[in-house]
């Protein structure tokens, strides 16, 4: 969210129907009732666009449908929302299909609520890759090596819970971020 003059925020949002937008937010002061959408949180909007409908469009109606203050609960699960976050921000504008990206953020961010971030994490990143049309199985999969192979497929190939144990996910991530930003035009 950002601060544009006293009474509109500009927020980014993800649509499942136009892909990743930014939106004016209107704060009232005088009603101490209005919704605060959070950061993370899973929003049903209506907006309306100015009179010559040009710029940026204004949010009318919201309805938060899911919140996930639970995200903010620990910092490691935090950070790796905010780092998913961070992958459709930045390459969300490009998306011409947005129906199976929305739905991946919004499964991502259901499974850090379960655990183990790190996993979360490269999950998105693959699948990001792959709806992307990325030779991430091709490309990348083979440069690790057998014992690092067995385990991201183990992890690729599993639920994330609280009773799994990803061991090396650390390292797998690490080495799908530099693939991806040094192989491909994502921005990690």
């Amino acid at each position: 969210m950002l601060e544009s003059g006293e009474k509109y925020q500009r927020i980014s949002i993800f649509s499942p129907l136009e892909g990743l937008i930014t939106v004016m937010f209107r704060r009232s002061r005088k009603s101490p009732n209005q919704i605060k959408p959070d950061l993370f949180d899973s929003l049903e909007c209506t907006l309306s666009s100015s009179s010559r409908d040009v710029g940026i469009p204004f949010v009318r109606e919201c309805r938060i449908v899911l919140k996930r203050s639970y995200l903010a609960l620990d910092h490691r699960i935090f950070f790796a929302a905010a780092e998913i976050a961070k992958i459709f921000l930045h390459n969300g504008i490009h998306i011409l299909d947005s129906v199976d990206h929305y739905n991946l953020l919004e499964n991502s961010l259901g499974s850090l609520g379960r655990g183990h971030p790190q996993a979360t994490r490269i999950k998105t990143l693959y699948l990001f890759a792959k709806l992307e049309g990325l030779p991430v199985k091709q490309a990348w999969f083979p440069g690790l090596n057998q014992n690092l192979q067995s385990k991201a497929r183990f992890i690729l190939g599993s639920s994330i819970n609280e009773d799994s144990n990803f061991e090396d996910a650390e390292q797998i991530l690490e080495s799908l971020i530099l693939w991806l930003n040094s192989e491909t035009e994502l921005k990690c």
